[in-house]
């Protein structure tokens, strides 16, 4: 599966003076949540409910936010962690909707007189009745991954 949004993190605190090593990790959560919002926006079915990662690299989110027991981030994300994953890549999807893709939202040019974006005439079309280019264009907006570059 090949997910449409991308950003990069970088693992080196530029100024380790301002802020601490757990402080700057909690940075990478601000990261999450930016693909979160991309993939909300994108779906308009819900943002990341999965983190998937590299067992190695766990430790980036050990934080006030971060429950080992239950693997979950903040309440919100599972983490899962995953030996096959690259130790430099974090990917995120909503597995909600990729474990149950039966409709896809289609947005309505003709139901929205007022032209007003903030407000689209949302249908949503069943899956059996999209062409195949919609479909892997919509599974693309349902993840994204983060690339930690300078990963020690």
């Amino acid at each position: 599966m090949v997910y449409k949004h991308r950003v990069e993190w970088d693992y080196n605190n530029p100024d380790e003076t301002l802020l601490s090593r757990r402080d700057w990790n909690r940075t990478l959560i601000t990261k999450i949540n930016h693909i979160s919002n991309l993939v909300h926006c994108g779906s308009i079915r819900g943002g990341v409910d999965t983190i998937i990662i590299h067992p190695s690299i766990e430790e980036l989110f050990y934080s006030d936010w971060y429950f080992e027991g239950t693997n979950q981030l903040m309440g919100r994300y599972q983490i899962v962690l995953d030996d096959s994953m690259p130790r430099d890549m974090i990917k995120l999807e909503n597995s909600k909707v990729l474990g149950n893709l039966v409709v896809i939202p289609r947005l309505l040019e003709e139901g929205n007189p007022a032209g007003d974006p903030l407000f689209p005439t949302i249908d949503m079309v069943d899956i059996r009745s999209c062409s195949e280019d919609e479909i892997v264009s919509y599974i693309g907006e349902l993840g994204g991954y983060i690339d930690i570059i300078n990963l020690r």
